[in-house]
C-alpha cells in the first residue's frame, strides 16, 4: 500500500507573518529517507502522484510504484531519495514539500547489468556511450538526479501565489547537488529533464549544459516511453550536465 504524501514530519507551529520566501527557503531541509520505509512511501507516493499527469492513459498508483520507485536501482541500493521538508503558508506548519532521487553511478554491484545511470538504459548520444566524453563524462564518477517530485498543496491557495512550487523544485536541485558532492564526492551530476523544467529550477548558482544530440532508445522502452506520453514524447525532455556556477540554459535546436 501507499500511505499518504501529506504527513507531516514535525508538528512546529509557526507565526503566519512568516511569508517572506527568503524565510521560507531558510525552513528547508532534506533528508534521506532511503532506509525509513515510512518516509520512504511517503516520495514514493508522491512520485507516483506526480507522474501519472505524465500519461494520456489511466494508470494506478501502484503500477507507477512498482515501476518507478521500487525498481532495480533502488532495490539493488543503487540510489537515495531525499526528502524536502519545510515551512507550508497554507497550513502554517513544517510539512514535507518534495522528493528526489540520486541514482549513484559509481557504486553498481559486481556482476550488475544494469548501466551506471538510468539515463544510459533510456537515451543514447550520437557516438554511444562507450564513446561519449561531453563535458569530460564520467559515468563513474557521476550521479543522476530524477523523480522530481512536489506535493500538490504547493500550488493551492497562498503556496501558489507565492509559487511555492518553484521554491521546493530549486531546492531539490540545489540540496540534492550538495548531498551528492558533500556524502559522496560526485561532482559530475546529470538528469533527464523537460526544458520548462530547466527554466523553472534554474538559480544563480546552477548551469546547464544541453549535450549536443542524443535519441531515445525506443526500440527497447517503447513501452515505457508510450505510457509516459505526456512526458517522453510531448514535453522534449533532453540530457543536462548541471553544474555550480553562472547561470546559462543553452538550447539546441533540437529540443524546440
Amino acid at each position: 500500500m501507499i500511505t499518504t504524501a501529506t504527513s507531516s514530519p514535525k508538528s512546529l507551529i509557526i507565526d503566519p507573518a512568516y511569508l517572506n520566501t527568503e524565510k521560507i527557503i531558510k525552513s528547508f531541509y532534506v533528508e534521506d529517507v532511503t532506509e525509513d520505509l515510512n518516509k520512504l512511501y511517503v516520495a514514493f507516493n508522491l512520485v507516483a502522484q506526480n507522474y501519472s499527469r505524465f500519461s494520456s492513459s489511466n494508470i494506478n498508483f501502484q503500477e507507477i510504484y512498482q515501476e518507478l520507485c521500487d525498481d532495480p536501482y533502488h532495490t539493488l541500493g543503487l540510489s537515495r531519495t531525499l526528502l524536502l521538508n519545510g515551512y507550508n503558508p497554507n497550513t502554517n506548519r513544517v510539512e514535507t514539500l518534495g522528493t528526489v532521487r540520486i541514482v549513484l553511478g559509481s557504486f553498481q554491484p559486481k556482476n550488475s547489468t544494469l548501466p551506471p545511470l538510468e539515463a544510459m538504459q533510456l537515451i543514447s548520444p550520437l557516438e554511444g556511450w562507450d564513446n561519449f566524453r561531453f563535458e569530460n563524462f564520467n559515468a563513474n564518477e557521476a550521479v543522476e538526479l530524477s523523480r522530481f517530485a512536489t506535493t500538490f498543496e504547493c500550488n493551492q491557495g497562498i503556496s501558489k501565489k507565492i509559487k511555492l512550487s518553484h521554491l521546493v523544485a530549486k531546492s531539490l536541485l540545489t540540496k540534492a547537488i550538495n548531498f551528492s558532492i558533500q556524502k559522496y564526492q560526485r561532482k559530475q551530476i546529470w538528469a533527464i529533464m523537460p526544458r520548462y523544467v530547466v527554466k523553472v529550477i534554474t538559480t544563480k548558482e546552477t548551469q546547464f549544459s544541453p549535450v549536443p544530440y542524443m535519441t531515445l532508445n525506443f526500440q527497447k522502452h517503447a513501452n515505457l516511453f508510450q505510457k509516459y506520453d505526456k512526458y517522453w514524447l510531448h514535453s522534449h525532455p533532453w540530457f543536462y550536465k548541471i553544474t555550480l556556477g553562472k547561470v546559462e540554459v543553452r538550447a539546441n535546436a533540437s529540443e524546440c
